[in-house]
């Protein structure tokens, strides 16, 4: 049985592009322009004549929208900020044979509280009202049973976490809920 080679794509210095073989028969060069292009039919220099008139229009957008892109940007940034804050506290665990393991769940709890309070207030002042009630929305939590979960409070709590963690994400993802 005759092996089937795979065509390969190669380039050489004058930047065109060559099928090197294909099923063992030569192909002739060609530039990249006169290869069709799979989007409307268009070439790939009429495509790169569009995005160098999109990138015109964007050079000479509004103040306003610089001023948008910058604040989304420092949204982002803050939320994420949250985001890797709160690993630690998924990370989190216990020990049953620690004796002072009842206070140590007991600072974790605080801790995840204080997050959840810092996190909801840095929302509610930064961003579009409603977002904090997003943020808070408990009805995206997922009941988990965590086999190293201490009690069913930290279980509780780590369920709750990624519910939270999950509504972040959806805050970083969207911009509904900017001001």
């Amino acid at each position: 049985m005759k092996r089937r080679q795979r065509s390969s794509l190669r380039s050489c210095s004058a930047g065109r592009l060559y099928l090197a073989r294909w099923n063992g028969i030569s192909v002739p060069k060609s530039t990249l322009s006169e290869l069709p292009s799979v989007a409307n039919g268009a070439t790939i220099d009429g495509q790169k004549i569009r995005m160098d008139e999109l990138s015109e229009q964007l050079r000479g957008a509004s103040p306003a929208l610089s001023v948008e892109r910058a604040n989304r940007k420092r949204i982002i940034s803050e939320l994420q900020k949250f985001y890797v804050a709160s690993s630690a506290l998924m990370d989190k665990r216990f020990k049953n044979d620690d004796p002072s393991v009842t206070t140590s769940f007991e600072e974790y709890r605080k801790a995840e509280e204080d997050w959840v309070r810092r996190t909801g207030l840095w929302i509610r002042e930064n961003m579009a009202s409603g977002a904090e009630d997003f943020f808070l929305d408990g009805r995206n939590s997922t009941s988990v049973m965590f086999a190293d979960a201490y009690n069913q409070e930290h279980n509780t709590l780590l369920s709750e976490l990624i519910g939270y963690r999950r509504n972040l994400v959806a805050l970083i993802q969207s911009n509904a809920w900017d001001k």
